[in-house]
């Protein structure tokens, strides 16, 4: 879908995942992915560009949210910035 400058893709992959962006368009890639139950083992999809370009780009993200929604306590405060704290803290034990 299209507005303006702004584009908006949804791709399926494991999940639904949606895009939104002013940079790129809805154009596709063909990529060469691997599948069990094929003769050559590898098959033929067609990939948005934008899906291709944040896989590129955001995996150390990617990861850390990954890692921090396992780890992750739970903390209620009354102070914005404890949960500030509690988020570097937990951030910390992660990347060490």
């Amino acid at each position: 879908m299209r507005y303006g400058n702004m584009v908006a893709c949804v791709w399926n992959d494991t999940k639904r995942v949606h895009f939104l962006s002013t940079i790129h368009t809805n154009s596709t890639i063909d990529k060469i992915i691997r599948r069990r139950g094929t003769q050559d083992g590898y098959r033929e999809i067609e990939k948005l560009v934008i899906a291709e370009k944040y896989n590129q780009h955001m995996g150390g993200v990617d990861i850390l949210d990954q890692k921090l929604g396992t780890f992750a306590l739970p903390h209620k405060s009354s102070k914005w910035y404890f949960a500030i704290y509690h988020r570097i803290r937990e951030v910390a034990m992660v990347n060490a």
